[in-house]
């Protein structure tokens, strides 16, 4: 049902963390089974990283997914995309359709591009291609240029300050009134050029609502925490730069960091115009349509099984799902102090009560999950949310 990005860099990133974590022949190259999946909130931003030990050392790998029936020139953009990924990746990888939308066998042009020039042959970076007729799948994802030998330059990685593991923009109980307080605050700071504006003004004027009652949650009632612990400061902003609507950085709003703001300053927080628009960002750029999509391939597995579970198992077993497939990293990968502190080891979340609050989900008054079924996702709804167009708006 989404377009055939999203659903087909999920498929393919899928794809290749079966094959290579199962040492695949063919797909392995020099990689290892502890490849997995990770998070990464700087730019150039891939469709997926990876992440991988070898010989001792953390290695990333950036990838490139375009969809079918696109023109030539969209595919050698992809080129250019993908080679960019060097900049902050160990290596990079780039998945093509066979044919472009006039029939030209693209990906043969491209993988005999990177044959004819050493310069380019040698570059750590992998080619795959399938066939755009058929969904990719095991069967329709093919390696066309391997990745044969270990990197030896030596990139200086930009540090993630989010600290982020995972793949889809990361959510705590975030309103959408906080999030036209907190975009309006960085307006209001943002002619402070040469300032983390977040941390040393919106951050403390933002806190201080929260201390006073002055915040509202998604019901429109206050909400009051009149004691805030250190981390949540980092909890509140990482959304914002994840979904690009403020520098990570500095806190200063992006382009359409402005462009949201401004639609909420005509139509409300609360009206559906807004809150499609926001769904439909945390959908595509915030990568919450392939989660959605993990969940219900998730959910048509264990019920085949016969597996009974309630509200709280169901998140533990789809967060040991999602480890188990590589889409995110083992415990063991996350800060250490989460291994001795106790503090709750989960990737998931509120993202499921932010997925109700969009309207993704049917449910009722009560609870919007059904024991031993999981959540029943609102298609229509989801169809509607994704394909809406901000631009006719602002």
């Amino acid at each position: 049902m989404p377009d055939n990005h999203d659903q087909g860099a999920i498929n393919a990133a899928s794809v290749i963390l079966s094959k290579i974590r199962s040492e695949d022949k063919e797909f392995k190259q020099i990689f290892t089974s502890r490849f997995h999946r990770s998070g990464f909130t700087g730019w150039p931003k891939a469709d997926a990283i990876f992440k991988d030990f070898i010989d001792g050392e953390e290695i990333t790998i950036g990838l490139e997914f375009k969809p079918p029936l696109q023109e030539k020139r969209e595919y050698m953009t992809g080129v250019g995309q993908a080679i960019s990924y060097l900049h902050h990746n160990d290596y990079a990888g780039l998945v093509l359709p066979k044919l472009s939308k006039d029939n030209h066998l693209i990906s043969d042009f491209v993988v005999e591009l990177f044959y004819s020039r050493d310069e380019l042959k040698n570059l750590p970076l992998c080619i795959l291609d399938y066939d755009p007729k058929t969904p990719i799948g095991p069967n329709n994802l093919f390696l066309r240029k391997k990745i044969e030998k270990k990197n030896q330059y030596k990139i200086e990685k930009k540090e993630d300050r989010g600290k982020v593991k995972v793949f889809w923009a990361w959510w705590r109980d975030l309103s959408n009134y906080e999030i036209y307080d907190i975009l309006t605050l960085c307006r209001k700071y943002n002619d402070k050029i040469d300032s983390d504006i977040y941390t040393n003004h919106v951050w403390p004027e933002f806190k201080s609502k929260l201390e006073t009652g002055k915040a509202l949650t998604w019901e429109g009632k206050s909400r009051r925490r009149p004691s805030i612990p250190v981390g949540e400061k980092q909890n509140y902003k990482i959304p914002f730069f994840q979904l690009g609507l403020i520098n990570q950085d500095t806190g200063h709003l992006t382009q359409f960091g402005f462009r949201l703001l401004n639609l909420c300053d005509q139509v409300g927080a609360d009206s559906k115009v807004f809150m499609q628009a926001l769904g439909s960002h945390i959908l595509k750029e915030g990568k919450h349509m392939q989660l959605i999509d993990l969940i219900y391939y998730f959910q048509e597995k264990i019920i085949k099984e016969g597996i009974k579970f309630k509200s709280d198992e169901h998140k533990e077993l789809f967060d040991n799902y999602l480890i188990d497939i590589g889409q995110v990293p083992p415990w063991e990968d996350r800060k250490p102090g989460k291994k001795t502190t106790g503090a709750k080891q989960s990737y998931i979340r509120d993202e499921f009560k932010l997925w109700n609050k969009l309207g993704f989900i049917l449910g009722n008054e009560r609870t919007y999950f059904r024991e031993d079924y999981g959540l029943q996702f609102d298609w229509p709804k989801i169809r509607e949310v994704y394909n809406f167009d901000i631009s006719k708006f602002t």
